[in-house]
């Protein structure tokens, strides 16, 4: 399993979150257009944990900044930062087999990145 692999299975429930919250704003933002808008906000989360069968990813003081355009529907992630990235791998008896995850999360609008960083990656084994 690839580290960005990985990292996108870690940011899956902070992107429902991220999803729910920028929804919930385009929903005040129907109003009659006057032209292109565009909704600019930033979010923190003091630690996100994931499990991944005997994988535990917790990612520590995550910040991001993000713009949603209505008129397209687009999220424009202009920054996403995480002070650490600690991934332990348990031991396990059985075998890895395939995990049943997805190879690829289709989302219902188009999400760009622009910068991404993990300051400090930490692996237990």
């Amino acid at each position: 399993m690839s580290l960005k692999h990985i990292l996108s299975l870690a940011s899956k429930q902070y992107w429902r979150f991220v999803k729910a919250a920028l929804l919930s704003l385009a929903l005040l933002m129907f109003t009659p257009a006057q032209g292109e808008m565009t909704i600019h906000g930033s979010s923190n989360l003091d630690t996100l944990d994931y499990d991944v069968d005997n994988i535990h990813l917790k990612l520590s003081k995550l910040e991001s900044r993000w713009q949603l355009s209505p008129f397209d529907s687009s999220l424009l992630v202009e920054k996403m930062r995480a002070k650490r990235l600690q991934i332990t791998v348990r031991d396990t008896e059985k075998k890895a087999d395939k995990s049943g995850l997805p190879e690829r999360i289709n989302l219902p609008f188009p999400v760009q990145i622009q910068q991404a960083e993990v300051v400090e990656l930490v692996i237990v084994t």
